[in-house]
C-alpha cells in the first residue's frame, strides 16, 4: 500500500471522526436542553481530549532530543497532513469521551 493511498484513509477517517463527534454531540445538546449534567460530561471529555496534547507534546520533545531525528527532513505538506490527522485523533478521543461519561454520569 503506498503512503499516498494511507494518508488518504487516514484522512477521510479523521475528516469522519470530526464530523461525527460534532454531529453527536449537537443532537446530544438538544436531547439534553444544555443542562449542567451535558456540560459535566463536556468537561469531562474534554479533559481526556487533553491527554492526547500532552502525548503531542512529549512526543515532539522525544524527537528534538534525539539527534538521528533531527536529520531527517519532513516536508511541509506531511507536517501539515499530520496535524490534519491529529486533529482528527484529538476529536475522535473527545467522542469517545462524550459517549463514556454520557453513559457513566
Amino acid at each position: 500500500m503506498s503512503n499516498q493511498l494511507l494518508f488518504l484513509i487516514l484522512t477521510i477517517l479523521a475528516l469522519v471522526f470530526t464530523l461525527g463527534m460534532y454531529i453527536y454531540r449537537a443532537v446530544k445538546q438538544v436531547k439534553y436542553k444544555d443542562d449542567e449534567r451535558w456540560k459535566n460530561v463536556l468537561l469531562h471529555a474534554k479533559r481526556i481530549a487533553e491527554i492526547s496534547n500532552w502525548g503531542l507534546i512529549i512526543a515532539i520533545f522525544i524527537c528534538m532530543i534525539i539527534p538521528s531525528i533531527q536529520e531527517y527532513p519532513i516536508m511541509l505538506k506531511r507536517v501539515a497532513l499530520l496535524g490534519l490527522l491529529y486533529f482528527g485523533l484529538h476529536n475522535l478521543m473527545e467522542w469517545v469521551g462524550i459517549i463514556y461519561f454520557d453513559h457513566k454520569l
